[in-house]
């Protein structure tokens, strides 16, 4: 927009896309080192906390670290909202990836699994309960 000025369309809307990144932990980790995953999960939540109380301070803190012009991040920082959830779009999410990998036969099952076998909530809800609203 600030380069083609009054050439440039806005589409203003706020649901229009979704960005997860995932956090996977196998048994193993999970079991054995649950001390440092809850801890990572804390580390997580404080970083949203901050960002969400100090969006002018985390946008020279992400202008600097990924070395783009501080103007371009204070200026869609806003529209961005960082959360650490487990919700019902992610389970979605999965679904949907995995028909799409069955109907591209990029794996040799024909059945999408219950992914909700996999997803372990327990860590996530003893550092913000809240933070798991799927649907079990």
């Amino acid at each position: 927009q600030k380069a083609l000025g009054e050439n440039s369309i806005v589409l203003a809307n706020e649901n229009i896309f979704r960005e997860d990144f995932y956090l996977v932990a196998n048994q193993d980790i999970q079991y054995k080192n649950s001390d440092v995953l809850v801890r990572f999960l804390k580390s997580i939540k404080e970083a949203d906390d901050f960002i969400a109380k100090n969006k002018d301070q985390s946008a020279v803190i992400v202008a600097s670290r990924i070395g783009v012009p501080l103007d371009l991040v204070s200026s869609i920082i806003e529209d961005y909202n960082f959360g650490l959830v487990l919700d019902q779009n992610i389970m979605i999410t999965l679904e949907n990836s995995g028909q799409w990998a069955i109907r591209k036969k990029f794996v040799e099952e024909t059945i999408v699994p219950n992914f909700l076998k996999f997803v372990n909530t327990k860590f996530l809800k003893e550092v913000n309960p809240d933070a798991v609203t799927i649907i079990k």
